[in-house]
């Protein structure tokens, strides 16, 4: 019998654990200062991984899970026996672990905002489910298997409406997309095609985009703005409507053709391509930057795409802490300091947490070092 003692919980969703013999392993199920009787499932190299057979001594931040579907092992909320009041407290302490330990940033204390949490339940607006003929639902964890639902607990009501819809087009086993369509932005309707990314937590939008004019606001009026993975223009569009000029860069064509009909009203220019390969050519330098990039952050071509904007200003979206916490360290090293990052509970009953993280130019221009 291998026990072990969890000690924190990590990027991954997994808690960080230690056998009696002390040896380090990741454990899925686990809470910190629990103690309990595990099963090793796999090993890379020297890192192993396991899970729960028995808790032994159960925290006080364990609970049933909210969703009767858990138990029968569908794998969408790998956090449901965390206690929903719990969960944005452990994000916060992955996002300050990340900071600490990748970023380099000792002052994480003043830095670090409390989790902002939206919405728990009935929050997503998009999901891949399994269907067949007589049923829908999820995929099992760690299997392809489908384990059937008749509703889902984090799913949109219009999107376990879609679900039931398929069910009737369908003769054999398919997976399907559910989508919910956006409501307005500021009262403007949005257009999202298919292949369009969009959040898919119903209040994230309004949410996201409010911090960022809150941000670049607070420079005055009358800005020169750039959105660099743009999507369909949400940020583009805040900054728009506030009366300040935007350069919106996305490299989907889809979504460009989106963001052209959502910005056409404004002092917008959308620009199809890379921010890998961007480089910012104004007569002037621009006094913000927006960027929201996909799951494995800016690295180095990204970098200098927002650096290339000589910003006074840069926001940065992360949806990974680590990736999150590795561009934050390279802003500064290139010559930006580090004002706050509000970790973001976005997604209730999961390990995700999204990072909202803001920096300032340290002196002039002049004093940006591209990364080689």
């Amino acid at each position: 019998m291998i026990t072990a003692t969890g000690e924190k919980l990590v990027a991954s969703g997994l808690c960080l654990s230690r056998t009696d013999e002390g040896e380090i392993v990741f454990v899925e199920g686990l809470i910190p200062g629990e103690k309990a009787e595990i099963k090793i499932t796999e090993k890379k190299r020297k890192t192993l991984f396991g899970e729960v057979l028995s808790v032994e001594k159960v925290s006080q931040k364990r609970v049933d899970p909210p969703c009767k579907y858990v138990e029968q092992g569908c794998g969408g909320c790998d956090w449901q026996h965390i206690d929903v009041k719990e969960q944005p407290i452990f994000k916060k302490g992955i996002v300050v672990d990340a900071l600490n330990r990748i970023g380099k940033i000792t002052e994480t204390d003043r830095i670090v905002e409390d989790c902002l949490v939206l919405s728990n339940e009935r929050y997503r607006t998009s999901a891949r489910v399994l269907v067949n003929e007589n049923s829908w639902g999820f995929r099992s964890r760690n299997t392809n298997s489908m384990v059937e639902v008749d509703d889902c607990l984090v799913l949109h009501h219009e999107c376990v409406m879609q679900a039931q819809d398929v069910m009737t087009m369908v003769d054999d086993l398919s997976e399907a997309q559910l989508r919910r369509l956006p409501d307005p932005l500021f009262d403007h309707p949005l257009a999202v095609s298919e292949k369009s990314f969009y959040q898919s937590h119903i209040d994230a939008p309004k949410t996201l985009v409010n911090m960022a004019r809150e941000e670049v606001n607070e420079l005055g009026d009358d800005l020169l703005c750039v959105d660099l993975y743009s999507g369909v223009g949400i940020f583009s569009l805040g900054m728009a409507i506030d009366g300040h000029r935007v350069v919106a860069v996305e490299s989907n064509r889809s979504a460009v053709k989106d963001a052209e009909k959502n910005l056409k009203e404004f002092d917008a220019k959308v620009i199809c391509a890379d921010v890998n390969k961007f480089v910012f050519s104004h007569t002037e330098n621009a006094d913000a930057v927006i960027a929201d990039p996909a799951r494995e952050g800016l690295g180095k071509e990204g970098l200098n795409a927002v650096l290339s904007c000589a910003a006074k200003k840069v926001i940065l979206i992360s949806c990974d802490p680590a990736s999150g916490a590795r561009d934050i360290k390279n802003l500064i090293d290139a010559g930006y300091e580090l004002k706050a990052v509000t970790p973001i509970d976005m997604f209730a009953h999961t390990h995700h947490v999204e990072m909202f993280s803001v920096l300032f130019r340290r002196g002039s221009q002049s004093s940006l070092k591209l990364d080689e």
